[in-house]
């Protein structure tokens, strides 16, 4: 008996204010666990850090890189603007590549968004303008602009053309639906006039400036080539040649209010460079002759990449015409505009040996 009474003073009770104390932790535990373990799971805000190209025509494709946009889509997107791009050429945690999709237009923003949220934005642009740095009417020299419109809709553009000395003349263009109009530019703006364009449109269109020269008399080509979308701060180019048979020029247009400083270097084929200094007033046009600079030479000292920068801020836009007489046998002309950043890997569907 002894034993058992020691047995039971060692089971106490414990007191109710105890017990309702740790129902009350119980209960705390419960409810806050649910949240804890939601908050460690939750799906990080998807940031972008660049894209690329920040410009383009729907269609286009642009890589946007990152962190944190998820190893696989599901139900993942990217915006631009109010429109969500539907076609994916791919999608990791830090990269996606997708197609600008229809209405896209003008200046927008593109974000992507995840389960975790939606991350920051960055601009793009899908052209409502096109600049044309190149553009001359002297004899044998036709100039043309060829505009389309692949919509449902009528639009209207305006066209400005700017001249070296800073003086400006602006035209008006009806554009049916489906349809397309050619602009003769030597009959608007007269003879013998060294004029850069911009064509801005109240509606998604394409714009190309074919030419068609008999330089110097005697060789007989033409070239063409799209709008630039957007006036940038640098453009590079990677052909160019001063021997003799060749004539490079470099034409730069300033479209905004401000005069552009710029500066041009020339990287030779034997490892030196030339730098030059150009000045662009308002909403005009300057042209270099590229052996004015360099002078002529059957070397390679004579061939040269270019590098076209703006370095007061202005936007600029530069193309790079040549005329040529290959060999003395094969006579023409080609006409690009400048690469707007270096890139490392080039794609050309043409090519014939």
């Amino acid at each position: 008996m002894e034993k058992t009474s020691r047995n039971r003073k060692r089971c106490r009770s414990i007191p109710g204010e105890a017990v309702s104390s740790l129902a009350l932790v119980f209960l705390f535990a419960m409810v806050l666990l649910p949240f804890g373990t939601a908050a460690a799971s939750a799906a990080p805000v998807p940031i972008i850090y660049s894209i690329t190209p920040f410009s383009g025509y729907v269609g286009t494709e642009v890589i946007l890189a990152g962190a944190d946009f998820q190893a696989s889509q599901d139900g993942s997107y990217a915006s631009f603007g109010q429109v969500r791009a539907t076609e994916y050429t791919s999608w990791s945690d830090s990269q996606i590549k997708c197609k600008v999709p229809e209405g896209t237009w003008g200046q927008v923003e593109v974000t992507v968004t995840t389960d975790g949220g939606t991350s920051n934005a960055v601009a793009f642009t899908a052209p409502t303008h096109f600049y044309f740095a190149e553009g001359y009417t002297g004899t044998g020299f036709e100039e043309w602009l060829c505009l389309a419109n692949p919509g449902d809709a009528e639009t209207n553009a305006s066209i400005t053309y700017m001249f070296e000395d800073g003086s400006t003349s602006t035209q008006d263009v009806y554009i049916g639906a489906t349809t397309r109009e050619t602009v003769f530019v030597n009959e608007i703006v007269g003879p013998d006039k060294q004029v850069s364009v911009k064509v801005a449109s109240d509606d998604p269109i394409v714009v190309e400036r074919p030419m068609y020269f008999g330089y110097g008399g005697t060789w007989a080509g033409g070239h063409a080539t799209m709008g630039e979308p957007l006036p940038m701060s640098t453009y590079f180019f990677a052909e160019g040649t001063c021997r003799p048979g060749f004539e490079p020029y470099i034409c730069v247009q300033n479209p905004g209010e401000t005069a552009a400083n710029v500066k041009i270097t020339y990287l030779l084929g034997n490892g030196d460079s030339h730098e030059q200094s150009i000045y662009v007033t308002a909403s005009s046009r300057s042209t270099v002759r590229v052996k004015d600079i360099l002078g002529e030479k059957d070397d390679i000292a004579h061939d040269f990449s270019a590098v076209v920068e703006c370095v007061n801020g202005q936007g600029i836009v530069v193309e790079r015409p040549m005329y040529f007489n290959y060999k003395g046998a094969w006579p023409g002309g080609h006409d690009v505009m400048g690469a707007t950043s270096p890139q490392t890997t080039f794609y050309f569907a043409e090519g014939y040996t």
